[in-house]
């Protein structure tokens, strides 16, 4: 009786498996499509993309979203379909996946969904030498888990490096090895490294203004400290070049559409030519700058002993050293930055000899408000 009872429980069992699997081969449920939805360059799963099947022959339409895997499944009627997936977030990230699909009766279609993200983020630029400027070839940079030598031009380009705080080395013979964390802003970025010779490591290096974004200049000029004649006062972009410049010449604003002087209280569009003066300013200061550092630099000055000091919102070390330029010799001193993400930038440079006096003092690094506006 057992055995007989036994028996009926698993032809019912059976018949019901049977029932299901006929129920299933027809109409919805026995076709369809399913895939994983991912992130095209970085290979995340994305559960929050929206699938839409639209049926083009009935005008239906079926929604779907991956799972935490990025795993959809999704039963449909037989027929051809449009099939769309969306990020459907305020702040989306993804551009729409869209493609045309054939649904076959009794046959499930594998659809995978490579999301495409709409920034890319790139990060490119040069790896040169930190006094000279002059581009190192061959240098090994490795970011993330990515590696690549610069080129002859000292030149790099890394695509798809995910955006975020990331491992970066550099590495290159005659060179002490660069290495920090580096934060991969979305998007592209140009940012050049700087490498210090080995046999300079140890010394005290100056950095160059030019390796900046933007600055502020004030240079005070008389027979000595107490005895200022003439004053002038400069915005700098250095990319790109933009100049915001008044000095005992006047006012003047060079910019991308062109170059402005003051006249009556307004700026006046005029030409590079009537301009040169203002711009010859700048490069005097540049080059006097560019030299004070070449000089101060092939001194190997050691880290100075001596307590930093407040400059500003700064803390600053004096180093005083003497600077030749054209037939003359100054007594000069450097006040470098020694604490902070400005640290090794030269915030001034007091020159001095008999009769012959100059303060320059940088000031406002990398701030927004440096930027040199339109003229309106």
């Amino acid at each position: 009786m057992k055995r007989t009872k036994c028996t009926l429980a698993v032809i019912a069992l059976f018949s019901a498996l049977v029932s299901i699997l006929v129920l299933s081969s027809c109409g919805r449920g026995a076709q369809g499509a399913s895939g994983n939805v991912f992130d095209k360059i970085y290979g995340d799963k994305l559960p929050f993309l929206t699938l839409k099947f639209t049926n083009l022959d009935d005008r239906t339409v079926e929604t779907v979203n991956p799972n935490n895997n990025g795993d959809y499944s999704v039963s449909l009627t037989p027929g051809r379909y449009r099939f769309e997936a969306t990020d459907e977030r305020t702040d989306f990230k993804y551009a729409r996946y869209v493609k045309g699909l054939n649904i076959e009766e009794g046959k499930w279609l594998t659809e995978d969904v490579p999301a495409d993200p709409i920034v890319k983020t790139y990060v490119y630029g040069q790896v040169l030498e930190n006094i000279s400027n002059k581009p190192i070839p061959g240098a090994s940079i490795t970011m993330g888990d990515k590696t690549m030598k610069t080129d002859k031009n000292g030149k790099y380009e890394f695509k798809y490096i995910r955006p975020g705080s990331t491992h970066l080395k550099i590495e290159a013979k005659g060179f002490t090895t660069y290495e920090i964390m580096y934060n991969a802003s979305q998007g592209e970025t140009f940012e050049d490294f700087r490498l210090t010779k080995a046999e300079d490591e140890g010394n005290l290096m100056v950095k160059s203004l030019r390796n900046i974004l933007s600055y502020r200049v004030e240079i005070a000029t008389g027979k000595n400290k107490d005895s200022i004649s003439s004053s002038t006062k400069m915005t700098v972009n250095n990319l790109p070049f933009a100049l915001d410049i008044e000095s005992p010449k006047g006012t003047g604003k060079y910019i991308l559409s062109g170059a402005y002087i003051q006249k009556d209280g307004k700026l006046v569009k005029t030409t590079e030519e009537s301009f040169k003066d203002f711009k010859q300013e700048y490069y005097d200061f540049d080059n006097l700058f560019i030299s004070a550092i070449e000089q101060f630099n092939a001194l190997k000055i050691k880290t100075a002993n001596d307590l930093p000091i407040a400059l500003g919102n700064y803390k600053v070390s004096p180093y005083a050293f003497t600077i030749t330029t054209g037939n003359s010799k100054y007594d000069a001193t450097f006040y470098i930055i020694s604490e902070g993400p400005n640290k090794g930038y030269p915030l001034k440079l007091v020159l001095s000899s008999e009769g012959n006096y100059k303060d320059i003092s940088i000031s406002m690094l990398n701030d927004p408000s440096n930027t040199v506006q339109q003229v309106k």
